[in-house]
C-alpha cells in the first residue's frame, strides 16, 4: 500500500463531513482500515486522513501537515483506482529519511515499518521515501513530489 495525507481542512462544516466520508468509503475500497481494522466513517471533522503503507487510517486536527507522506487532495484519492500502484518497500531498499519537514534528507537503508515510524539500518525516522527517483533529494530540505 502507499502512504497518503489527505487535508481537509479548506473544507468547513458539512462539507467536511460529506467529502471525509467519501474518503474513507473510497479507502476501505482499496484496502485501507482503521488501527481497530473496521471499516466504518469515522473522525469526519478532522483536518488530516493518513493512509499509511500499513494499510491503517489516522486522522489529525492540526493546524499543519503532521507527517510527510504523499500530499493528494480529496478528488485526487477519490480518482485512485489502486493503492497499490507503487512497490512497497522492502528490507535493504535504498531510502531518503528525516525525521522533520525541516530536516534535509540523509541516505538509509529500509528495515522495516514499526508504529507510524520506519525502521531503518540504524534508527527510526517519521519521514521514508525511496531513494529512487529521489536521489536529488538527498541533503536538501526539499519536499518530495
Amino acid at each position: 500500500m502507499k502512504a497518503y495525507k489527505i487535508d481537509l481542512s479548506m473544507y468547513e462544516g458539512k462539507v467536511r463531513e460529506v467529502i471525509s466520508e467519501a474518503v474513507q468509503k473510497h479507502a476501505f475500497e482499496l484496502g485501507y482500515a482503521w488501527s481497530d481494522e473496521r471499516n466504518a466513517i469515522h473522525y469526519t471533522k478532522e483536518k488530516w486522513l493518513d493512509f499509511w503503507v500499513t494499510s491503517v487510517i489516522t486522522h489529525c486536527n492540526c493546524d499543519a501537515q503532521c507527517d510527510g507522506h504523499a500530499l493528494v487532495t480529496a478528488a485526487d484519492f477519490l480518482a485512485l483506482e489502486s493503492a497499490k500502484d507503487e512497490p512497497t518497500l522492502k528490507p535493504f531498499d535504498k531510502v531518503l529519511i528525516r525525521d522533520h519537514l525541516a530536516d534535509i534528507w540523509h541516505a538509509g537503508f529500509f528495515s522495516d515499518y514499526r508504529e507510524e515510524y520506519f525502521g531503518v539500518v540504524g534508527g527510526t525516522w517519521r519521514y521514508c521515501i525511496p531513494y529512487e527517483g529521489n536521489q536529488a533529494l538527498l541533503g536538501t530540505t526539499k519536499d518530495a513530489k
